[in-house]
């Protein structure tokens, strides 16, 4: 088995091969949503590092949000034109529940244990999902991905101050949601790259037909926004 997946609901580009043994390699790029010039450059990078080609691929994987709408959109279709050439089968995720996985698979939560996920929405919102994990070890839906306020997403979600809270910490605080936050850790890409073994926790961990992958926005883009949420021009 031969993975390759992508990550791009931030600002930073995540790209991962992996085998199943879990992820081989791995490339993160944290500086300013380059995520157009990066994807392919990266991949071949990392195939080179492991001495295998692009014909040795089994199977892609990709993150459909929700997120920035410009850097789901390149990697989804990058994804799209690769399975339509290659033929491989696409495995997607939701990028929080891929934060949920990740407490998982570190051993920050198990059987019985809930974890909030939490994704910077901008204009002061959050994108935000509550999970467990059942007797078996695999990660449900206890809450549904949404977006709104912090305020809002605190009292819906944080029921329970022990429940760990995982997220971008670079705009998620104690102040804004009345409990602390851990970053996410290196590329979520290298959860991706687990599928279809350690996917199998996960919630959707199920083959994607090409046609039917969609971006999970929650929100409308801002150009889809109606004409009376835009700004005014001036006079």
């Amino acid at each position: 088995m031969l993975s390759l997946s992508f990550e791009t609901a931030t600002s930073a580009v995540g790209v991962c091969l992996g085998t199943e043994m879990g992820p081989a390699a791995s490339f993160e790029l944290l500086a300013g949503r380059r995520h157009a010039e990066s994807l392919l450059p990266a991949t071949e990078m990392l195939l080179q590092q492991l001495g295998r080609s692009r014909h040795e691929l089994t199977h892609l994987a990709v993150d459909i949000g929700p997120g920035l709408f410009t850097g789901l959109r390149v990697a989804v279709a990058t994804v799209k034109a690769l399975a339509l050439v290659t033929e491989l089968p696409v495995y997607s995720f939701s990028s929080l529940e891929l934060l949920a996985a990740e407490a998982l698979l570190r051993g920050e939560i198990g059987p019985g244990d809930s974890v909030v996920a939490l994704i910077d929405a901008r204009r002061g919102e959050l994108y935000a999902a509550r999970f467990f994990v059942d007797a078996s070890g695999v990660i449900g839906e206890e809450i549904p991905a949404s977006v709104g306020p912090a305020a809002d997403v605190a009292s819906r979600c944080l029921v329970d101050t022990a429940t760990l809270v995982v997220g971008d910490t670079a705009t998620l605080s104690r102040r804004r949601i009345g409990s602390c936050t851990r970053p996410m850790s290196t590329t979520m890409a290298a959860l991706l790259a687990l599928a279809p073994g350690g996917a199998s926790r996960m919630p959707s961990s199920t083959i994607t037909e090409v046609d039917a992958i969609e971006l999970l926005y929650l929100r409308a883009p801002d150009a889809e926004l109606p004409k009376a949420a835009l700004p005014k021009a001036a006079p």
